[in-house]
């Protein structure tokens, strides 16, 4: 899939995910402005929705300085995203929690 300045919302809404990061399609992390190569619950900076949901913006392009903190940047072409879990919670081992589908959205 090539990806460019696409915006992807991925509503993270459990506590069961430690770690989501993205590499290129050789399975190689890509340089990027702000050394950015995954996203966990211990991500500085990371802003939550009024409704306590999670935004990622995974995508080439900044996102903008408002959204830039949930920010995932991409490579311009195509790309995987992985997630990992350690130590996982049994909804994840049971399958009753389903990952939500990466939503593509407007500008």
């Amino acid at each position: 899939m090539t990806i460019i300045a696409v915006t992807i919302l991925l509503v993270l809404f459990l506590v069961l995910i430690p770690s989501l990061y993205i590499d290129n399609n050789k399975s190689l992390f890509v340089d990027n402005p702000i050394n950015r190569y995954s996203i966990s619950k211990y991500t500085e900076g990371l802003k939550n929705n009024t409704d306590g949901l999670l935004d990622i913006y995974i995508q080439n392009a900044n996102p903008g300085a408002n959204k830039e903190s949930n920010w995932l940047p991409a490579p311009q072409d195509s790309f995987n995203l992985i997630l990992r879990t350690y130590l996982p919670q049994p909804q994840i081992l049971n399958g009753t929690w389903q990952l939500p589908l990466a939503q593509p959205t407007a500008g």
